[in-house]
């Protein structure tokens, strides 16, 4: 995938360079590396093309589990970073200049997903950003639940299955969703079907239900589930906080 990285030189020399191979980290562990080519360092602020290739299985089980969690956190819309740094091999014809410059690595924050590009809905609370689950509408009696997904890419379909998560109003257990089958998510904002979910009939979680049914509640939602895009499937956890759900008895 191509990717624009934007930096600071701190130093006061410019270069051009041919070629150079980096690694992108989070915590030590390798989780791809990207290609500059015929790039130019000015002086101030760069901004270069790098063509990265992904791919944290390839450093086995602890590698894997860090780019899904990287992964998730992004989803989610955390501020993520990982860290680029160069190694031993980043200059194939100057060896010894690689093996000098080893040393060198800087954090990169990864820019958030262009959700604000797609159209907001004509009733959209200005108060509720652009995010990957949009909003959500619970049904308490039926004990379904349907979700307003955005999807940020614009020739991609986002397939997710086997769904497990959980809801909560400020730390309080409403409901838990297990569903098993697949989920088409097309570009931009759609609405998935409706979701048996298994509300906590007893206890506060059910009275806060029930008083807000009528109106819009805030929940925070945890979830795990397959994600496929193209031919790439992983299974990813995401979070998401303070979305706004349609409360309805029936």
């Amino acid at each position: 995938m191509s990717a624009k990285v934007t930096f600071t030189n701190p130093t006061n020399y410019t270069a051009t360079i041919p070629y150079l191979n980096i690694l992108f980290t989070k915590n030590g562990t390798i989780l791809g590396n990207g290609t500059l080519v015929n790039a130019t360092i000015g002086l101030g602020e760069n901004q270069v093309a790098v063509e990265a290739f992904w791919a944290p299985a390839d450093g086995g089980e602890t590698a894997r589990a860090k780019g899904m969690a990287l992964l998730g956190e992004y989803v989610s819309g955390e501020n993520s970073t990982i860290t680029v740094r160069v190694h031993e091999k980043s200059l194939p014809s100057l060896p010894t200049l690689s093996k000098a410059l080893e040393f060198l690595e800087f954090k990169l924050s990864l820019p958030p997903p262009p959700l604000d590009s797609l159209p907001n809905p004509p009733d959209a609370d200005p108060a509720n950003p652009p995010r990957f689950v949009q909003s959500a509408t619970l049904h308490v009696l039926g004990s379904t639940g349907s979700f307003e997904l955005r999807n940020p890419f614009q020739r991609n379909t986002i397939f997710i299955s086997n769904i497990s998560g959980v809801a909560t109003h400020n730390g309080t257990a409403l409901g838990m969703l297990d569903y098993g089958y697949q989920i088409a998510i097309p570009p931009g904002l759609s609405e998935t079907p409706k979701l048996p979910v298994q509300w906590t009939l007893r206890g506060v979680g059910y009275d806060i239900l029930v008083k807000a049914a009528g109106g819009i509640l805030k929940i925070d939602a945890k979830a795990e589930c397959n994600v496929r895009i193209g031919r790439w499937e992983e299974r990813l956890k995401f979070h998401g906080s303070g979305i706004g759900a349609h409360v309805h008895l029936r």
